[in-house]
């Protein structure tokens, strides 16, 4: 007769420990899955704010470029203005290339002549207005969102018919945001688990209690009802 009631007692301890860990499980994969979220939610901020200031240096840069002095020779303008518009806080570099993918002006004047961009459909991009962007490699480590697009018709009259411009920010300082973002999700995340994984255990360990109490109370009601109303003698030892 014991031998049931102590192999039922194990099964229902089982059952017990499989519940609490696939309701720690479920826990974590939902806090992970919101932590997530959350953490995409701020890189797509971090982008989007990327392609807004990428776009008014653009702009910026269009507005220069139509007041271009009749005095002055049209290259140096050219790259005057842009090592003037580059020089703003996180910008890596900003450069100017014909339909080509030719580098008419830069923010570094040791890359003017060469080529770039010629991975992208520069014909297409030249005659668009149009924000594209995209993150490339840097040589110092770091990425870079790069922000560019055709110059406007407007700006155009004032130059070559045909340019692109290129704004690249250098996102180290974002990088480093997202890393030191991510080491607090992580423990976040983790202190929440262990909390909920707490609240969990101890939930079933008062329930667990309160079966346990239910139970004695009844088998001590049973057997003083037993003791009372047995009609021979009871000897314990």
């Amino acid at each position: 007769k014991h031998m049931p009631e102590k192999k039922k007692r194990k099964v229902r301890f089982d059952i017990s420990v499989w519940v609490v860990i696939s309701a720690v499980a479920v826990l974590a994969v939902i806090l992970g899955m919101m932590l997530l979220m959350q953490f995409q939610q701020a890189q797509n901020q971090a982008r989007i704010l990327l392609i807004e200031k990428g776009t008014t240096l653009i702009h910026s840069f269009e507005s220069g470029l139509r007041l271009l002095p009749e005095q002055m020779e049209e290259g140096f303008y050219l790259q005057k203005l842009l090592m003037e518009t580059a020089q703003q806080p996180d910008v890596d570099y900003l450069m100017v290339t014909d339909g080509e993918g030719h580098i008419l002006a830069d923010s570094d004047p040791s890359m003017l002549g060469l080529s770039y961009g010629l991975d992208l459909d520069v014909k297409k991009i030249a005659q668009s207005r149009e924000i594209f962007w995209r993150q490339t490699a840097n040589p110092q480590g770091a990425g870079t969102f790069e922000v560019y697009r055709g110059l406007s018709p407007a700006a155009r009259n004032a130059g070559k018919e045909g340019l692109i411009v290129y704004v690249g920010f250098n996102m180290a300082k974002i990088e480093k945001a997202s890393r030191e973002d991510a080491l607090r999700t992580a423990v976040t995340a983790l202190v929440l688990v262990l909390i909920g994984s707490l609240a969990i255990v101890s939930l079933f360990l008062v329930q667990a209690y309160r079966l346990a109490r239910v139970s004695l109370s009844r088998v001590t009601v049973f057997s003083e009802a037993l003791v009372k109303n047995m009609p021979i003698a009871l000897l314990a030892v």
